[in-house]
């Protein structure tokens, strides 16, 4: 999950881009999982960044 929120914050990469190149087959996966992690969906925490 570190991998991941390190792309969001220095890459263009799409939600699902960086959920496959961190392993997640489903992007809604990664999208709850992100938020049970941090607290905050994968682009809240892209824009808060």
């Amino acid at each position: 999950m570190t991998k991941a929120m390190e792309m969001l914050r220095s890459t263009d990469l799409k939600t699902y881009e960086v959920a496959e190149q961190t392993g997640y087959s489903s992007p809604e996966y990664f999208g709850a999982c992100f938020k049970k992690y941090t607290g905050c969906s994968p682009l809240e925490f892209r824009n808060r960044s």
